[in-house]
């Protein structure tokens, strides 16, 4: 393994550990798709971000009031911290360009989803009613 490649393992391992996740579950749960956009982000945007959803258990998920098949339940999902309109268009471009192709814009937050179970080509609203 190069120098470049064992970095990269590093950062991604580090990354793993800031996505919060409930108690009942395991960080390595998340898909290692999921975490290579989320580093690719981070190291294009040259930030680290927050992200405040990630692995979740049935239980923690009917609490935050997720879905009963939420991409969270299966490690296909993440949550990242995003507060200004601006920062919200270049994060979500971002994702396009890496071909995420399901996601969520919330008021502080873009949910990140890579399940092909779900609907695919899609993009929601958090907080608006169906159809607006």
């Amino acid at each position: 393994m190069t120098e470049e490649e064992k970095n990269k393992e590093a950062a991604l391992t580090e990354l793993r550990t800031r996505i919060h996740c409930c108690p009942h579950t395991r960080p390595d749960a998340i898909r290692q798709r999921l975490v290579e956009i989320l580093y690719t982000i981070e190291q294009e945007h040259e930030r680290k971000y927050a992200y405040t959803s990630g692995m979740r258990c049935e239980a923690c998920n009917r609490k935050a009031g997720g879905v009963s098949d939420s991409e969270h339940l299966t490690g296909e999902a993440v949550d990242v911290a995003i507060t200004y309109s601006r920062d919200r268009l270049e994060y979500v471009a971002e994702l396009l360009l890496l071909e995420v192709n399901r996601i969520g814009v919330g008021a502080n937050f873009i949910h990140i989803g890579i399940s092909e179970d779900h609907p695919q080509n899609c993009m929601w609203l958090y907080g608006q009613q169906p159809g607006t």
